[in-house]
């Protein structure tokens, strides 16, 4: 209900500043001072000179919404260390940590069991070409938080592959294709990112650098994705890692932030969001058949 300068009843909210403003004055005040500052925020004009004191029924006014905000300095001061410091850091890390993830699992059981079993070395060789585009996508851009994480991603997949070569069978062709296509691939992508950075203006370097590195962001969700299927149709996550899954979805959460809300740059944000929403379906699976300990 809004008030103009015909009405002819105060507003309740009037009514009760009148009270507010009668007890605060002080006894030493003359009457005729305290009176008329009663009157003149009291009277109808009032409400129509003053526009953040024009209030609607259920509503807040936008004043004072922007009056609670300036009254929180320590939070408006902490948003830019928040966003230059933290967020970044927190991506890098949380990068790093899935580039690590075989550290833990897949190479112990190679150098423990001498062989590779049916395990593909498709990850391994995908994670190289991924990690070569987007780190030189990102010292294109000066995007230190992107290359300095990429930077490990390549050195981590080169030992990757150096030990899944090491035990491989040379007859192997279910990685998929043998490996000499997986060594040969590798390097095409490296002669490739090279020709692009070195050839190519900086704008049409960054351009199609980003497009080929969303198309081997989504060869590499293509994993994920039929774990999702093997869940469903088991109904068991043992092949859904936890601690994977789980930082996964911290860094394509905090790349998503970083990339919309703090370079606004969609050509990275968009395989970030991708992956987000794909280890978030992959929590929910874990959620609902709990975590494997078997």
């Amino acid at each position: 209900m809004f008030w103009s300068a015909d009405s002819t009843v105060r507003p309740v909210v009037f009514r009760s500043m009148e009270k507010r403003l009668a007890s605060t004055a002080s006894e030493d005040e003359p009457r005729e001072t305290r009176t008329q500052t009663l009157a003149a925020h009291s009277s109808p004009r009032f409400a129509v000179e003053d526009p953040s004191l024009t209030l609607s029924t259920g509503t807040v006014p936008m004043e004072m919404l922007k009056d609670v905000l300036r009254r929180a300095p320590i939070a408006i001061a902490f948003l830019p260390f928040f966003n230059e410091a933290l967020v970044p850091v927190a991506y890098t890390l949380c990068t790093i940590t899935i580039f690590s993830a075989p550290l833990l699992d897949v190479i112990p059981r190679l150098k423990r069991d001498g062989d590779v079993g049916k395990l593909p070395l498709l990850p391994y060789s995908m994670m190289f070409v991924n990690s070569a585009v987007w780190c030189a996508w990102a010292l294109l851009c000066d995007l230190p938080a992107v290359w300095a994480s990429n930077l490990v991603g390549v050195s981590l997949s080169l030992y990757y592959t150096s030990q899944f070569c090491r035990v491989c069978p040379k007859t192997a062709d279910w990685l998929p294709f043998t490996k000499p296509v997986h060594l040969a691939g590798m390097t095409a992508g490296l002669l490739l990112i090279l020709s692009i950075v070195l050839l190519l203006p900086t704008d049409s370097a960054t351009f199609i650098l980003g497009l080929v590195g969303n198309a081997t962001v989504l060869t590499l969700y293509a994993s994920p994705l039929a774990s999702i299927r093997a869940v469903l149709a088991m109904k068991s996550t043992k092949y859904l890692p936890f601690d994977f899954t789980c930082s996964t979805f911290c860094a394509c959460t905090l790349g998503t932030y970083y990339s919309f809300f703090m370079i606004n740059d969609p050509m990275l944000g968009v395989p970030n969001l991708v992956g987000a929403l794909v280890a978030a379906a992959q929590l929910a699976l874990l959620a609902r058949f709990g975590i494997y300990r078997g």
